[in-house]
């Protein structure tokens, strides 16, 4: 009796762990079918097949519009090669090819930015040169009008007489061309663009 009491109570024991268990699944099976149902996904709107169509159509006719400009371009640009290469092969005179050879020397120099050799006299020449020739200029042009015609205002001093001689037989005005010749020079010795736009403003004042 007492041994029947004692695998009654082992039994009981092994079982108990099963039994709390099984319970919290039962428990949340119980939970999943008691939850409202998930929401069925969106379906994108259906198109008819008339939409479908022209929706293809639509893109076709993009896509061959696309290809019909790359063509286009694509044969402007050789037929102007086709043109140029005609027309360097024609037979050309010596001053013809001299003068290109000239102005592809020219272009080239203006992109490096620097003539080899004589870059630093002609800078020279054209910066202090034109400055020492602007301020000759004036002076001689000062003295070939004299004191007696010489006034800072446009209209001639009463009694005037024109002067042909002189600076005035080389240049009509050589006050005011050797001010614009330094004022040049000046811009040049100094490298500086703002006043060569000064330069260029006295000329249209002068």
């Amino acid at each position: 009796m007492m041994l029947r009491s004692a695998l009654f109570i082992a039994g009981a024991a092994a079982f108990a762990p099963a039994l709390r268990i099984k319970q919290p699944v039962l428990s949340l099976r119980a939970d999943l079918e008691e939850a409202p149902p998930a929401p069925a996904p969106l379906d994108a709107p259906e198109q008819s097949v008339d939409e479908v169509e022209t929706n293809m159509l639509q893109d076709f006719t993009q896509r061959m519009a696309a290809r019909g400009t790359e063509s286009n371009v694509r044969d402007a640009a050789q037929e102007y090669v086709d043109s140029v290469k005609s027309n360097v092969q024609v037979e050309q005179s010596g001053p013809s090819i001299v003068y290109v050879a000239g102005q592809a020397a020219l272009l080239l120099l203006l992109l490096v930015g620097d003539v080899p050799v004589v870059g630093g006299a002609i800078e020279t020449l054209l910066g202090p040169g034109l400055v020492v020739a602007g301020i000759g200029a004036i002076a001689k042009g000062v003295l070939d009008l004299g004191a007696g015609n010489l006034t800072p205002f446009a209209a001639p001093v009463e009694g005037n007489e024109l002067k042909t001689t002189g600076a005035f037989s080389y240049v009509r005005h050589p006050i005011y061309g050797g001010l614009l010749v330094a004022a040049g020079g000046l811009s040049v010795a100094t490298e500086s663009f703002q006043r060569l736009l000064v330069v260029f403003l006295l000329y249209l004042l002068l």
